[in-house]
């Protein structure tokens, strides 16, 4: 069994080490979307995100909003992880259930690596120096580029 100290290990970040387990979770129907259901057994759910672009339940389509808070995407975009990653990750954690030993699981830990990420990507957002945070207050920021007036059509 894969471990969430394991997939650190192996580059993946505790965000999404949690969206493959919460995805699985759901997939097995062992955790289900926050949401409710209404008297003509239709369910809302409660999680809206930027990717909940799926049709409103009806008495036709029931589950429409219960079979997208189960997929990979949705769960990606809540715990805030990347989409990719946790694509592998769910891989990673379907085939570490054969591994027997901890040397069998070092080997497939090797096989199946983290997305390459940007390399200041886990570094914070530096803090803008004071010229910038007057600039920013006062909006008088000159462009890198100067901006001819004239444009020649031709």
């Amino acid at each position: 069994m894969l471990t969430k100290d394991d997939a650190i290990a192996a580059g993946y970040t505790p965000a999404e080490y949690e969206a493959a387990a919460r995805y699985i979770r759901r997939k097995n129907r062992e955790e289900w979307p926050d949401g409710n259901f209404d008297k003509a057994k239709r369910f809302s759910l409660a999680e809206h995100l930027s990717c909940c672009r799926v049709r409103t339940p009806s008495r036709a389509y029931p589950f429409s909003e219960l079979s997208h808070g189960r997929t990979m995407v949705h769960v990606a975009n809540l715990e805030g992880a990347d989409l990719k990653a946790v694509r592998r990750l769910v891989r990673l954690i379907g085939a570490a259930k054969d591994v027997d030993g901890p040397g069998e699981l070092q080997t497939l830990l090797s096989k199946h690596k983290a997305p390459k990420r940007p390399s200041g990507a886990n570094t914070p957002l530096e803090a803008p120096d004071a010229a910038q945070e007057s600039e920013a207050r006062t909006g008088s920021v000159s462009p890198a580029v100067p901006i001819s007036q004239k444009v020649k059509r031709g």
